[in-house]
């Protein structure tokens, strides 16, 4: 609190100079001279410094003096206190200032002295002093008032001030916050179509709304690309266009470059409904037609690329921070919006980067580039060698095919990569591509890190630059199985050939035999039609093992209960089992699940087993099917088996079970008729069910054999 100024008959006026006044005369009253008193009131408010910011006019200081000449007099007259605080407080209330009440007080001091003398100015100066310090005191408990609320009024506008700033400081965050989790979200994709997604997503978080649509510009013309929250009746919006010139609100935004919003659209005359069709869905289903708008021009670099339009069901949906802040999220999606049209374009180009690597090779960098993507993608190890035949660089291929990591093979000798058996043949092809500068191709025999060896094509190609040889480049292909397919195919070709040549010699000496003897007609011709049944069986057995490698059986897949499968071909060949003197048995698991396979393909395998356990079970023997459901893999399995008491298989006839035209010893010991295609047709027919065949056997003979199918619960 400010202090109090001192309010004695000593202080009042001893500080002020006094001034020329009218002369005494004993037999006046004060308030005859009230008009002297008034202007000399007024002269000193004048003169003061502290005249009050209210009271700055003369009219008012006048007015002021009057009151306080009056008030004094009044005083005088009849000693009133609470009138004069009362005029203290109201003087506070003025706005004026303690200087000036001070020099008011003063003036009134030798107001009294000029007018009075001896005891009348000591009885005046009496009450002078009680009038001064009532005056002065209410004055300044006024004054301490008003300061106080003018502090409450200055402290509440702060605190209001502060929550304007909070709250704006809370706005522009949770507005950046959003701006910045959406340039993030539009950032992440370079599809134009995931753009335009997540341009409608984040746009609510930025403005909220009830349904948006994003506009491109072509030729004056804009026209719908994706929208969000609509529903229209016989009305594709994905479809619509507006010429831009035509449509007020597209019109302003292109000319001014700056967004529109409309409070409520049914009072804008420039809106445009689609055949008053269009709508906005609300959550109970029912149309809610739009009421307020706002846009945003999507602006590039250079052009104007499209519209970023909200709507919403209410009217004066939309602030002016909705506008700024729909402003800046409709840059950040033209950024976004010209990212991913560049990443269109630059995969188009990327596309026909092939067909222009000839025309650009004077382009070092470009054509760098583009031959580094292609060998670091290329399925086929290459390697670059330095004239001295040490490995320089290497592309991820090379990793995959040796096992080496690219830093352990770098400055190695390309030799290192080779089996000893193919080290001076390498050697010869890198003197012959370095000093001829040709390519050179050899196959050869390499190996990995592991020690495992393949068969490798390799090629090795000279590099010139301006004239000077700088090294070679190595590719290296994996052949092994290409040369297992020639061994394969040399050897069907070799087996084919066998196997074709016995009936066809037995044909060929039958009809011989027959042209000389045709008296024994009836015993050739039967021999000649075993043995044309054999070759038909043959080729047929071909054939289909051709379709089935070629993916040209199709799979008539139905839901198949192996249990009726097995019953019916055990049913089938039981009178064939005992006229053969063995016994045939099923054993089936009760609560079998169904499983999707061709019933005639798995019964065409379950034949083929059941042929085989026939043709090598010697008469008293058993042959025996089964069904079960097992686990294996933590995956839930079918199997279907066929066991006999057979001689059963060696083990080292185990790996070749199920190789084409492959018989085992029993066969060849037992003349039993047969192709060797049987076991390897089963085993395509079950991988074609993505299932899996075994065969389980000692070699004993007495304990026989065992052939299971696996098939998936799921195929």
């Amino acid at each position: 609190m400010p202090a109090r100024p001192a309010t004695t008959a000593l202080a009042i006026g001893r500080d002020h100079k006094s001034e020329a006044l009218p002369q005494k005369d004993a037999g006046v009253p004060l308030s005859a001279n009230r008009e002297a008193l008034v202007e000399r009131l007024y002269e000193t408010l004048q003169a003061s410094s502290s005249a009050s910011r209210a009271a700055a006019r003369p009219a008012h200081l006048r007015r002021i003096a009057a009151a306080e000449a009056d008030a004094f007099l009044a005083f005088l007259a009849d000693g009133n206190v609470a009138a004069v605080k009362a005029q203290g407080a109201q003087r506070a209330e003025q706005g004026l200032g303690t200087s000036a009440m001070l020099r008011m007080c003063a003036a009134l001091r030798q107001f009294c002295q000029a007018q009075l003398d001896g005891d009348r100015f000591q009885e005046a100066l009496a009450a002078l002093d009680e009038y001064a310090a009532a005056l002065v005191e209410s004055f300044v408990d006024a004054r301490e008032a008003i300061i106080v609320a003018e502090q409450e009024h200055i402290r509440a506008a702060l605190q209001r001030e502060l929550e304007d700033l909070y709250e704006s400081e809370r706005e522009h965050r949770v507005l950046a916050e959003a701006l910045r989790d959406s340039a993030a979200a539009l950032n992440s994709t370079l599809d134009l179509n995931e753009v335009l997604d997540r341009i409608l997503t984040n746009a609510a978080r930025v403005v909220p709304h009830d349904a948006a649509n994003i506009m491109f510009v072509e030729g004056g013309v804009a026209f719908v690309v994706r929208e969000h929250g609509y529903i229209t009746q016989d009305v594709d919006t994905s479809g619509l266009c507006f010429p831009v010139a035509q449509t007020p609100t597209l019109r302003h935004m292109t000319e001014t470059g700056q967004p529109v919003v409309i409070p409520d659209v049914r009072s804008f005359e420039g809106w445009v409904d689609v055949d008053d069709e269009l709508w906005i869905r609300s959550y109970a289903g029912a149309p809610i037609y739009i009421r307020s708008y706002a846009g945003a021009p999507i602006r590039g670099r250079s052009d104007l690329i499209g519209f970023l339009s909200l709507d919403s069901t209410r009217p004066n949906a939309f602030a002016e921070t909705d506008v700024e802040a729909l402003r800046a999220f409709a840059d950040q999606a033209a950024v976004s919006i010209e990212n991913a049209r560049l990443y269109r374009e630059l995969e188009i180009a990327s596309q026909n980067l092939e067909q222009m690597v000839e025309a650009r090779t004077a382009e070092l960098r470009r054509l760098k580039e583009s031959v580094e993507t292609i060998i670091n993608n290329s399925p086929d190890a290459i390697l670059f060698v330095r004239t001295n035949g040490s490995i320089e660089a290497t592309n991820r291929a090379v990793h995959e095919l040796s096992g080496f990591e690219p830093e352990e093979l770098i400055g190695r000798p390309l030799l290192d990569l080779m089996d000893r058996s193919s080290s001076d043949d390498l050697q010869e092809a890198l003197l012959g591509a370095l000093n001829q500068g040709t390519t050179h191709r050899l196959e050869a025999t390499a190996q990995r890190k592991d020690g495992a060896t393949f068969d490798a094509n390799i090629a090795l190609a000279p590099v010139v630059e301006d004239g000077v040889l700088t090294g070679l480049v190595c590719s290296l292909q994996d052949i092994s199985a290409l040369k297992e397919v020639t061994r394969m195919k040399d050897a069907f070709v070799s087996n084919v050939s066998h196997e074709l040549r016995t009936p066809i010699a037995n044909i060929k000496l039958y009809h011989d035999l027959l042209e000389r003897n045709p008296g024994k007609g009836v015993t050739y011709m039967a021999h000649l039609k075993r043995e044309t049944a054999r070759l038909s069986n043959i080729v047929e057995d071909l054939l289909l093992l051709s379709r089935l490698d070629q993916g040209r059986v199709a799979l008539k897949r139905t839901p198949i209960n192996l249990n009726d499968l097995a019953v019916q071909y055990v049913t089938d060949r039981t009178l064939l089992a005992e006229s053969r003197g063995l016994i045939l048995s099923f054993s089936g698991d009760p609560d079998l699940p169904d499983v999707q396979g061709d019933p005639s393909l798995l019964g065409q395998a379950l034949g083929v087993l059941l042929t085989n356990a026939f043709n090598y079970t010697s008469k008293g023997g058993k042959v025996f099917v089964s069904t079960q459901t097992r686990w294996r893999d933590e995956a839930r399995w079918i199997t279907l088996a066929v066991g006999d008491t057979g001689p059963g298989i060696s083990v080292e006839e185990q790996r070749h079970i199920f190789d084409r035209f492959f018989r085992g010893d029993a066969a060849h010991e037992t003349n039993t008729p047969g192709t060797g295609l049987g076991l390897a047709i089963a085993r395509e027919i079950v991988e074609r069910h993505r299932g899996k065949i075994e065969v389980i056997s000692e070699g004993v003979p007495g304990k026989g054999t065992t052939f299971v199918i696996w098939l998936p619960v799921s195929a």
